[in-house]
């Protein structure tokens, strides 16, 4: 969902979350990529068979207003994991799978 007039080839926008949650329903065959904020996050997660979550390791904290939803981890299992290469930031990637 985007409130601007972004466009890019192969990449769909939706003006509303009514409008996206309709077309994911009438395409259950089709792979989506959500890409947030937390709102986005939390009205979506419901529909995801699997996600790509990337945790990072800061040494200060960061003040952030927002962050990805709390997991139900009895929900879901992780299927993969991978430590990033770099020390700082540390970062850690996940695949989540829907149990």
């Amino acid at each position: 969902m985007t409130n601007s007039d972004f466009s890019f080839d192969g990449v769909m926008t939706f003006k509303n979350i009514e409008d996206l949650i309709n077309f994911i329903k009438e395409n259950p065959s089709e792979k989506f990529f959500v890409c947030g904020g937390m709102s986005i996050y939390k009205q979506l997660i419901g529909f995801c068979s699997r996600m790509y979550i990337t945790k990072y390791e800061e040494k200060e904290i960061i003040d952030a207003d927002s962050h990805f939803p709390d997991i139900d981890e009895s929900m879901w299992k992780i299927t993969e994991k991978n430590e990033g290469k770099n020390e700082n930031p540390k970062l850690t990637f996940y695949t989540y799978e829907r149990i």
